[in-house]
């Protein structure tokens, strides 16, 4: 890589975060963190925009959810973005709250990892607010409803990871 700096041409190098010229190194952040989300609120309520996920080696951080609030005693919160990876992190889910109402976005789901595992699925809305996980009259329990799922791993990392295990589909 060349960088021109001070009007000299010296050559250089990039590599894992850092950029190397000669004896000097100096870090680079390879993507950013994700914009967090927007926050409306009217009549009295209370609304909070998630905040944006950390950027990863090569993606950056997902956007936070939005929240928007309409009436006295409401409160939402947005979900925070997902952690980048080899891609970007997911956005955070948004919430929305009328009189009198509690609500909050989930978390959005983690990119691709560069050491070929899949991204972490994102927690639930009551996850995040640390609503505790009780179990319900059909045998599940609270968070399992809006959790995202974990994205695949790539066959060579199974491979690495779970040695002697059958690959075929």
């Amino acid at each position: 890589m060349v960088v021109v700096a001070l009007g000299l041409i010296a050559i250089g190098y990039l590599r894992h975060g850092k950029l190397t010229i000669g004896p000097f190194s100096v870090d680079v952040p390879a993507m950013v963190a994700g914009r967090g989300g927007d926050a409306t609120a009217e009549g009295g309520g209370h609304a909070f925009g998630g905040a944006g996920g950390p950027a990863g080696e090569f993606g950056s951080g997902g956007q936070g959810g939005d929240a928007r609030v309409n009436g006295a005693g409401s409160f939402a919160m947005g979900g925070p973005g997902g952690h980048g990876g080899v891609g970007p992190g997911g956005v955070g889910g948004g919430a929305q709250a009328g009189p009198g109402v509690t609500s909050a976005g989930g978390e959005g789901g983690e990119a691709g990892q560069p050491n070929g595992r899949g991204g972490r699925g994102g927690r639930s809305g009551a996850e995040v607010m640390g609503v505790p996980n009780e179990p319900l009259p059909d045998g599940t329990h609270l968070w399992d409803y809006g959790r995202g799922g974990n994205g695949a791993n790539t066959p060579k990392y199974d491979m690495r990871v779970y040695p002697g295990a059958d690959q075929t589909p």
